[in-house]
């Protein structure tokens, strides 16, 4: 779950690279900064919106289930 949103360094590093030009998807590159680079270098603000709302949504399922999985629900229900 950590590189899931792990944005800073990955951008500050290699800005989502180095890519290799037959590959569609730079080699560095996270949901995370995909969609940063939608939004700001493309200008594509929705999209990036709702990748950004996605990412939250599979964040907080793995989140539930990592905390099912560890027990400690099973104190505050």
């Amino acid at each position: 779950m950590f590189t899931w949103n792990n944005f800073y360094p990955i951008y500050v590093l290699t800005g989502g690279g180095p890519g290799v030009p037959s590959k569609p998807i730079a080699s560095t590159e996270t949901f995370i900064v995909y969609a940063y680079q939608e939004a700001f270098s493309y200008n594509n603000y929705a999209f990036a919106a709702a990748l950004s709302i996605v990412s939250t949504v599979i964040t907080m399922v793995l989140a539930v289930i990592v905390l099912k999985f560890t027990g400690i629900l099973e104190g505050l229900v």
